[in-house]
């Protein structure tokens, strides 16, 4: 959207760091955001970072035993292109969230692509969906592109046109 005032230089956040309780399943929060998102990652020394673009990182970093971890109600965005592949493997795992606070609402992939959006909240292991929820953070993923082709009017990327 546009927000009032004269423009101005946008700002890159190149890296959002999340931290999560010690002895978390690290290994499956790396799987999440490669399989059900199709991210590259990597794990190292108890530390998953997660590419998102070409100078984004999401990194969740394991704190030591007795240290708390709480979160607040921010959530990350991020612009992804497969789109309905994503929607329908979050769903499959009943991991879509409708957040109230908000007015666009997506339950369905019809919804989701007529808003351009989504939202989940639980991070799960996809090999093990039944343990619950690792860490929870709100996403709201966002499609780069309307239902015709075209450009979604926020997206602040450059995308080529589909042909």
């Amino acid at each position: 959207g546009v927000q009032p005032g004269a423009d101005s230089t946008p700002a890159a956040m190149p890296e959002v760091l999340v931290h999560v309780p010690h002895a978390s399943n690290m290994e499956g929060i790396a799987r999440f955001y490669a399989k059900l998102v199709g991210a590259s990652v990597s794990l190292e020394d108890g530390t998953v970072r997660v590419r998102c673009g070409l100078y984004q990182t999401l990194v969740f970093a394991e704190q030591p035993s007795g240290v708390q971890v709480e979160h607040s109600d921010y959530h990350v965005s991020m612009y992804v292109e497969d789109f309905p592949g994503i929607f329908q493997r979050m769903e499959a795992l009943g991991l879509m969230f409708v957040n109230p606070r908000f007015s666009r609402q997506a339950r369905t992939l019809e919804e989701a692509v007529d808003q351009c959006m989504f939202r989940i909240l639980d991070i799960v292991d996809p090999d093990r969906p039944e343990a619950g929820p690792i860490v929870q953070l709100e996403h709201e993923i966002r499609s780069p592109r309307k239902a015709d082709g075209s450009k979604y009017k926020s997206c602040p990327l450059e995308i080529p046109q589909k042909a």
